[in-house]
């Protein structure tokens, strides 16, 4: 698993979960419907679901919110950028990301793909270690070894 599937892994687990989020004042999201997808109004009381999340093509990521209340739509949609529209979704983000917080979502990221790449790294060496030492304990179990021994037929 690469690092940008682990991190939106990361992210799906994080907004897995059955907490509500409200719109912090009025905004325009895109929501799917029964029409597909268009823009609409907002005027902040909303309160959402988050339940998913996916890769976009001009955002990092899109992630996908489902109305607590009834609505004529099946759900919105917000980038990345536009994660202080959500109350505190950022910042649940950015908690389950690292520890200790960050400024923001993106910076969060970063500090996640560092601190996974130094992981990587320490699991790599240690499985070379391992490797190393099997090899060494092979040539020390055979006595012939480093022996110029020729047999003759």
């Amino acid at each position: 698993m690469t690092e940008q599937e682990t991190l939106l892994h990361m992210l799906k687990n994080a907004c897995a979960g059955d907490k509500a989020f409200s719109l912090a004042g009025m905004c325009q999201l895109t929501v799917f419907g029964d029409k597909g997808y268009r823009k609409q109004n907002f005027t902040g009381d909303e309160e959402f679901f988050v339940t998913d999340v996916r890769e976009g093509k001009r955002s990092a990521y899109i992630f996908t919110l489902i109305p607590v209340d009834d609505q004529p739509f099946k759900h919105a949609e917000v980038e990345t950028k536009d994660l202080a529209l959500v109350k505190g979704l950022e910042e649940h983000l950015i908690g389950f990301l690292v520890e200790g917080g960050a400024r923001s979502f993106k910076s969060a990221c970063i500090q996640w793909t560092k601190s996974f790449r130094r992981a990587a790294e320490e699991v790599k060496e240690k499985a070379k270690k391992e490797i190393e030492t099997e090899q060494a304990k092979t040539y020390a179990d055979n006595p012939l070894w480093g022996a110029f021994h020729v047999e003759r037929l």
